[in-house]
């Protein structure tokens, strides 16, 4: 008797699927005409982590490219792949949110709503995203550039994220300066077309010094560093 009431009680695996796809269409909220389900969810999800993988094989597959030719730059390469990071995981997003089921004709309401939040506390990390944008395709600055703030920050550029750049100072101190900053403050970039800087370090000696041996000792330690 146990096991006929057993097998009265077994789940059939047709069943199964059945509650398994009620649970995936079960609405749990609706905007608009369509609503929004798990499963819907679920897929945005996968889309958004497709978008994702997808970016980072194209990131993997531009240095390879760039290993191979001699033509790109680091900075160059760096520019690239930040540009493709946005672009696909921009397009992987709203690919992702019209597949949940939100109504792209309501934007206007969305778009009013992110104005308000800009307005009151978003404002600052909208202006360091896009000035990040400009950065980025203006060129005016570049991952390696040595530059100086009109805060007194003077390093090498390190990084360019979404809301920061990370300058590494000669103390090999890592600074995060707002990118608003470099697009609305006076920069001194001192590597912007090329690759050589010349610095002035005042220093002195003792009266009576051989001018000549002072001058042999000073070259000969400058061209003992790297990149000098």
């Amino acid at each position: 008797m146990a096991v006929l009431a057993g097998e009265e009680h077994a789940i059939s695996p047709e069943a199964f699927l059945l509650n398994v796809q009620s649970s995936l269409n079960y609405p749990l909220i609706t905007l608009g005409e369509r609503p929004i389900t798990l499963g819907t969810l679920l897929a945005g999800a996968v889309i958004v982590v497709a978008a994702l993988v997808i970016s980072k094989t194209l990131r993997r597959s531009l240095r390879g490219i760039a290993s191979r030719r001699s033509g790109f730059s680091p900075s160059s390469l760096y520019t690239m792949e930040r540009l493709t990071h946005y672009v696909v995981l921009v397009l992987g997003s709203f690919f992702a949110l019209s597949v949940v089921g939100i109504d792209f004709s309501k934007l206007a309401l969305v778009a009013s709503a992110l104005s308000v939040g800009i307005g009151f506390g978003l404002q600052a990390i909208f202006s360091n995203f896009v000035s990040g944008l400009i950065i980025l395709v203006e060129r005016s600055l570049k991952v390696g550039d040595y530059v100086q703030l009109e805060s007194g920050v003077i390093g090498v550029v390190s990084e360019i994220r979404v809301r920061a750049t990370l300058i590494t100072t000669l103390e090999n101190a890592e600074v995060v300066v707002p990118n608003s900053e470099f697009v609305n403050g006076k920069v001194t970039n001192f590597t912007l077309s090329n690759n050589f800087c010349r610095l002035r370090i005042p220093f002195g000696v003792a009266y009576g010094t051989d001018k000549e041996r002072l001058r042999e000792v000073v070259l000969a330690a400058v061209a003992a560093q790297h990149q000098t």
